[in-house]
């Protein structure tokens, strides 16, 4: 694919915090080429912020936490094509 650089920005209310879930979740490739069970690491949603990220099919693999709660995890997301 020619996708190059995938975003996030983050429109969760201003007291949105670890609790309330929906946090990015990133992933290591393992030895076999697929991605680990855990995440590596874990980014929180914060208001007004812009998430950046390489992409690259087959070698880098995300997913986003349950939100908690009833209120909604407002996001704006897309991708830069090269």
């Amino acid at each position: 694919g020619s996708r190059l650089v995938s975003f996030v920005l983050y429109l969760v209310d201003e007291d949105w915090g670890e609790p309330d879930g929906g946090a990015f979740e990133l992933y290591a490739k393992g030895d076999d080429g697929e991605p680990e069970p855990r995440p590596c690491a874990r980014l929180y949603c914060a208001w007004n912020s812009l998430l950046l990220f390489k992409v690259e099919p087959g070698a880098s693999y995300h997913s986003v936490q349950e939100v908690r709660g009833d209120r909604p995890r407002l996001t704006l997301s897309g991708w830069y094509h090269a």
